[in-house]
């Protein structure tokens, strides 16, 4: 018996959105999706990948085909995504490997795909500065606006705002912390590193969206919860209106100009990975001091607070300047060596 049995088949399905929600609701694939602890994101993007895979055949079909020639799968799989990453890029072709594998997994059919797929962007990472970034984020919509703001102060990913949306008690704590006297939220979230027990981001209060955040109403359809989708959609929109665009941007992009803001602004590169959700920078698990909220936080307000110079204190800078002139001269050390003392007094 067919696994749609009571339902119209597939290809009867006239939108790829009819056919990705009848996909997800056959018992095969909604198993794998519901047993698999797969996040919110990694799932729509699996099943999706799993879908583009199997074109017209049945989940139950394949798994049956798996059990019994694994070989052959295997050997079917590997063709299929060497003409995936043809047609739709490495990239595509690495996920749908990955969803592939996952669902057999899951099944335990034996199974085995080997060898590696080199993923290679066909575009350098873009660059982005911070000013050109924030260009960008003016000219979306709210409540889009304030999303990408959030992430840009935050060093967060698509997938840290996603489960900050979706999660009722991590809301409460916010709006908890927003009624406090501190500055700044601190927001735990679940830990993306093996090596550390405990992962939070720090950011100021005014640059927090209202959560949950919802797609805009147009009456007869959004105003449901964001989506990765609609977030790239929106940031890849702005982008190209205000000239910005280039390939390979996206919200993810944000995490960049955060970071090199981090690196001019002083911020220690512990603290900056930390924030983005890579540890400590420390492969090995041996830092532990970006677990300290306040040490944390101490060294972004490096990048939230920058540093203003007074009119005398530029007089005396000028002023010692014009005295190394008088003399031997100077050259670039002594003006290194007079910043670092001056910032050392601050």
């Amino acid at each position: 018996m067919s696994s749609l049995d009571g339902m119209k088949p597939r290809a009867a399905y006239g939108t790829v959105k009819e056919k990705l929600i009848a996909f997800e609701k056959i018992p095969e694939v909604k198993n794998w999706l519901d047993g698999s602890d797969l996040k919110p994101s990694t799932r729509e993007y699996y099943a999706q990948r799993l879908f583009q895979f199997l074109r017209e055949e049945e989940p139950k079909q394949f798994i049956k085909r798996a059990l019994q020639n694994p070989r052959t799968v295997a050997i079917e799989i590997k063709g299929k995504v060497a003409e995936a990453a043809a047609k739709h890029g490495p990239s595509s072709a690495f996920h749908m490997r990955a969803s592939v594998k996952s669902f057999l997994e899951y099944y335990e059919t034996g199974v085995h795909i080997v060898g590696k797929l080199k993923v290679r962007r066909r575009w350098q990472k873009p660059y982005l500065s911070w000013q050109d970034a924030e260009r960008i984020i003016a000219k979306c919509r709210q409540p889009y606006e304030s999303v990408f703001r959030f992430m840009l102060w935050a060093g967060l990913g698509s997938d840290e705002v996603l489960e900050i949306n979706s999660s009722p008690a991590i809301q409460a704590d916010i709006e908890k912390q927003l009624k406090g006297s501190k500055d700044h939220v601190i927001i735990d979230l679940e830990p993306r590193k093996q090596t550390l027990t405990r992962y939070f981001t720090a950011v100021p209060k005014q640059y927090l969206p209202k959560f949950p955040v919802h797609t805009l109403d147009y009456r007869i359809r959004g105003n449901k919860l964001i989506t990765r989708q609609v977030l790239e959609d929106r940031f890849r929109k702005a982008a190209r209106q205000v000239g910005l665009y280039q390939p390979g941007m996206g919200p993810h992009t944000l995490r960049s100009v955060f970071t090199s803001q981090c690196a001019m602004a002083g911020v220690r590169e512990s603290v900056c990975e930390f924030m983005k959700g890579h540890g400590a920078g420390d492969k090995y698990g041996y830092s532990r001091e970006v677990l300290n909220e306040e040490y944390v936080v101490k060294e972004l307000r490096k990048l939230w607070e920058p540093a203003t110079v007074s009119k005398e204190e530029v007089d005396r800078l000028k002023s010692e300047m014009d005295e190394l002139r008088k003399g031997k001269g100077f050259n670039e050390e002594d003006v290194r060596r007079m910043v670092e003392q001056y910032l050392a007094k601050r």
